[in-house]
């Protein structure tokens, strides 16, 4: 009975202790599971971080890519820039002087049957409405006025009279104040002849006024010391508007020497004025200080 007691307790811890060891065992791997399933995870994040890094880095790489091509883009469309402005300069250069070349010489070939004159005055306006034209397709030179200067040396007395004073240089002088405007065009109305030795040539001329025309010829609506409102207002109307000036040109010719012995020039630049301003007392603040009068003379 004893014995057969014992052999049952025996099973009985046997069984407490396998069960004991199986619960041991599932905590065991429990604890095993959960360790592997943070250290994956952890392995899922830094993995995740790397992944990320080499994106912003391959990102980062492109930009600079970008960079670089554009900024090589840029340089080359400077540099084509430049080469195009070089090369149209030159161009242009090259094309004045050519034109200038051309008309130097037909100035020579045309001077030489002159003897009146009425086919001065003719000659002298060809000459002059060229300049203006030459003006109109390139920059403006120094040297726009140096055909009719020329001309005007091989048709006049070294002492000849201008309004602008005493010889060639003054009256193309005077002239060139045209080049201050814009659209320059000139045409020649009509030639009276008054007497033998006398013509009067009409002509029309219209300008643009710009605002390079107000700086140069009415600096005074420009300065820093203009009466502000008032001013600004005239600017305003003035600025891009193009005017009709009327002008006569008074030859005088000197049968002894065969040469011109004056050139008279006058320009009324009141009238238009007055159309475009309304009144004579701003009209009168324009021409203040002004390169020009309101009937300018040349």
């Amino acid at each position: 009975m004893q014995s057969s007691r014992r052999v049952s307790a025996n099973a009985h811890d046997g069984r407490t202790t396998s069960l004991l060891s199986t619960r041991g065992s599932s905590k065991k791997k429990s604890h095993e599971r959960k360790q592997g399933n943070v250290t994956g995870s952890r392995w899922h994040q830094e993995t995740f971080a790397e992944i990320a890094e080499l994106i912003h880095l391959g990102d980062k790489i492109k930009q600079e890519q970008r960079r670089k091509v554009q900024h090589r883009y840029r340089n080359k469309q400077i540099n084509l820039k430049l080469t195009l402005e070089n090369e149209t300069r030159n161009l242009r250069n090259e094309t004045q002087a050519l034109q200038e070349q051309v008309l130097n010489k037909a100035i020579e070939i045309a001077v030489q049957p002159l003897k009146d004159v009425g086919s001065v005055a003719v000659r002298y306006f060809n000459i002059f409405q060229r300049c203006l034209r030459l003006q109109s397709r390139s920059n403006i030179s120094a040297a726009q006025f140096d055909s009719l200067l020329n001309f005007v040396r091989a048709t006049t007395a070294p002492d000849m009279l201008s309004s602008a004073g005493y010889g060639p240089e003054a009256l193309i002088k005077s002239l060139s104040v045209l080049q201050k405007f814009d659209d320059v065009n000139m045409v020649l109305e009509e030639i009276d002849k008054v007497s033998a030795n006398v013509v009067v040539a009409t002509t029309k001329t219209s300008v643009t006024i710009t605002e390079q025309t107000l700086m140069e010829v009415f600096p005074q609506l420009l300065s820093a010391s203009a009466n502000g409102i008032l001013t600004y207002s005239l600017v305003e109307k003035l600025c891009g508007q193009q005017i009709i000036l009327v002008g006569s040109t008074r030859f005088v010719w000197d049968p002894e020497s065969d040469r011109v012995a004056s050139i008279i020039f006058e320009s009324d630049m009141l009238t238009p004025m007055i159309d475009l301003l309304g009144n004579l007392e701003d009209v009168s603040r324009v021409f203040e200080h002004a390169l020009l009068t309101p009937i300018s003379t040349g």
